[in-house]
């Protein structure tokens, strides 16, 4: 069961972290918890911290999805789809690692699949962006990076503990 101490330090760090200045304070007020977490920057993305904040796979997939959030939420609504493991968050990974047009998302979705869904569905994860990043438009940076996700992905040393 979730303490209410461990939810109040939460909080806390993540008031912290956005602090900055009064406008960031103001901001705070009416921003709720789990997207707080997502513009956080000194809050590591952990199961835990998620479970703590509330943030819930349809808060990360909205930010994700949202064009006009910084680059900054929507890379951290990458990175937290992994945690929850569902078709939905793996088919929303695929899409934007196949065709968003910022090349550091499509990086970040790559490594979200690679490392997290790639640790149960290796092959498929594999099919799916050999498929989807085998195309000549694809930018040589996202196809570089998913070059070495893949080859720690079919590493003997890769044991199946996340990376």
């Amino acid at each position: 069961m979730k303490s209410r101490a461990a939810r109040a330090s939460l909080v806390f760090a993540l008031n912290l972290s956005l602090a900055a200045g009064a406008a960031a304070q103001t901001r705070t007020a009416e921003v709720p918890l789990p997207e707080r977490l997502l513009a956080a920057i000194d809050v590591p993305l952990t199961l835990d911290t998620i479970e703590r904040a509330g943030l819930t796979e349809a808060v990360a997939l909205r930010v994700l999805g949202d064009g006009a959030r910084t680059r900054y939420e929507r890379l951290r609504a990458a990175s937290a789809l992994p945690f929850f493991a569902t078709a939905t968050a793996r088919a929303a990974l695929e899409r934007v690692a196949a065709a968003d047009s910022d090349l550091e998302l499509r990086v970040q979705a790559v490594t979200g699949l690679a490392r997290g869904f790639g640790l149960t569905d290796p092959l498929g994860v594999r099919a799916a962006l050999d498929a989807a990043l085998h195309q000549p438009s694809t930018p040589t940076y996202v196809r570089d990076h998913w070059a070495k996700e893949r080859a720690a992905l079919e590493s003997p040393a890769s044991t199946g503990a996340p990376r």
